[in-house]
């Protein structure tokens, strides 16, 4: 029988081996330097901007097209929907004019540009209004998107968070809709006036292609953004095999993860033992663990303890020192049963957890349970904040990018020590 050092649980394990769970979450005035940013996957982007977002019918809309990265192609245009008609002169090039089409009621269009290049098709668009000639002006929403950015690789099983911003127009707004490709619907939400956040599930037809996402009002009226994705399940588990290698892997390519001691998969729910004062702080516990069941899968039991009382393993212990103040507001150890597979991680929470307000104080216990269960190291990744940064000072922007999301899949559908 032996003690945890940090925890003082009774552990029913006669060898644990420890090592620290990759530093804990700094306070926001402390900078760590971040891993390289892998290269983005190679692709062309096409930018659409028209010189008027709404007209009359029978007007002209001046449309303008650039591709980045520079290339020797045709651009194509096209409008959506496509009925009524309007009108593209010339029919191709960086600049063309679109003629309005007679509408019977103000109507949202989007205008497309896209260029094949070695069979993909690449495009951006616009959306502009079309108003009756008897019509006041009528003003669509608007909308942003903050995350994703750059190009996304998604695939079965994974979700994909898209967080933004929507402003109302003329009309209330109705609902944040996503269109494939081809113009088929994949997924729709209600939608307020504000920040918004949302996750997409369905991802329509394989392969490289634009998806757009759309802020529709009570009039059909719409602004819309893009998003470039890559729906390949064979990639995401090469990017995902990738990723294990860089980040939970010892001795070369064995994986690491939460034990279940030996057995196989982890089938069974993760034990969470808050240790006296901590039990004060359940629901923000649960709010974290929820977290990792919404992009993971797994389950968790929560339980309180005191200071002394066994416990049996595996477990995570949520530990109050709140008269402790070591510089950083949370730390994670990690103790081993074997090379591959942590047997107990004990989450310290410090007096500088006590200043946060309860969203980050939640975003905190949520990046250290990422110790707990996904690897050692600080992670920032794709260009972005993700849940194992280790300063995050928006936990709005708290995600699981779909690679960590089949990174981490996999890690749990195979023995400890698995080579990606």
């Amino acid at each position: 029988m032996l003690k945890s050092r940090a925890c003082l649980i009774m552990l029913s394990l006669v060898s644990l081996l420890w090592g620290c769970g990759g530093g804990g979450l700094n306070l926001p005035n402390v900078v760590n330097p971040p891993n390289p940013t892998p290269n983005p996957p190679t692709g062309y982007r096409v930018t659409v901007t028209l010189n008027m977002n709404q007209v009359y019918e029978g007007e002209e809309v001046t449309c303008t097209a650039e591709v980045s990265p520079s290339v020797q192609q045709v651009i194509n245009w096209k409008q959506e929907p496509s009925s009524p008609t309007g009108r593209f002169s010339p029919l191709s090039g960086a600049v063309v004019r679109w003629h309005a089409p007679l509408v019977e009621r103000a109507t949202s269009f989007s205008i497309v540009a896209y260029i094949v290049v070695q069979g993909r098709t690449y495009e951006g668009s616009s959306s502009v209004v079309v108003l009756d000639k008897s019509e006041p002006p009528q003003e669509p929403p608007r909308i942003s998107i903050d995350w994703p950015k750059g190009e996304t690789v998604v695939g079965a099983g994974v979700l994909l968070t898209i967080i933004g911003t929507v402003s109302q127009g003329s009309n209330p707004l109705k609902e944040l809709v996503v269109l494939d490709s081809d113009g088929s619907l994949l997924q729709k939400w209600p939608i307020s006036p504000g920040d918004f956040r949302v996750d997409l599930s369905n991802f329509g037809s394989p392969g490289r292609k634009v998806i757009r996402v759309r802020a529709v009002d009570s009039a059909g009226l719409y602004g819309e953004q893009t998003i470039a994705v890559t729906n390949d399940n064979s990639l995401l588990d090469e990017e995902a095999r990738e990723f294990l290698k860089k980040y939970s892997c010892v001795a070369g390519t064995n994986t690491i993860r939460f034990g279940n001691l030996g057995t196989g998969p982890y089938t069974k729910p993760v034990r969470i033992y808050l240790i006296d004062e901590a039990a004060n702080y359940r629901n923000l516990v649960e709010e974290a663990c929820q977290f990792w069941q919404k992009y993971c899968g797994f389950s968790f039991e929560v339980y309180t303890i005191h200071m002394g009382d066994t416990a049996p393993l595996p477990a995570i212990a949520i530990i109050p020192k709140f008269n402790e103040d070591p510089g950083v507001v949370a730390l994670t150890e990690r103790g081993y049963a074997n090379t591959y597979e942590v047997a107990e991680a004990d989450i310290s929470l410090y007096k500088g957890w006590l200043d946060w307000p309860q969203n980050t104080q939640t975003g905190a216990l949520t990046h250290e349970l990422g110790h707990a269960l996904v690897t050692a190291s600080e992670i920032e990744e794709f260009g972005s904040r993700c849940v194992l940064w280790p300063i995050l000072t928006d936990y709005r922007d708290q995600v699981i990018p779909t690679i960590m999301q089949r990174a981490i899949h996999l890690v749990y559908s195979y023995p400890p020590g698995w080579q990606p």
